[in-house]
């Protein structure tokens, strides 16, 4: 409800489509009522997202946004492998 009051406009892209291809700051975008991106959102399951923190921190950069959340998989996957080899 926060975000319709206060006319803010969400856009949501396919997850496995290419922000270069559709020119969006990431996979989900929130904008004020005049248009302007405020926010980005990164939805990802590949393993190597911790490798493109560079990535998106230009992308970030690039449009502006002084917050850029990354939603990825599987964050625990490298702390339960170190676990299960010294158990």
């Amino acid at each position: 409800q926060f975000r319709g009051r206060h006319g803010v406009i969400i856009t949501t892209h396919h997850p496995e489509a290419s922000d270069k291809f559709d020119k969006s700051a990431g996979d989900i975008e929130e904008r004020d009522a005049q248009g302007n991106l405020f926010r980005a959102y990164e939805v990802t399951v590949r393993d190597d997202w911790q490798t493109r923190i560079s990535g998106f921190k230009a992308k970030m950069d690039s449009y502006s946004l002084v917050k850029y959340i990354i939603i990825a998989s599987r964050i625990n996957k490298r702390q339960e492998k170190e676990k299960k080899e010294w158990s």
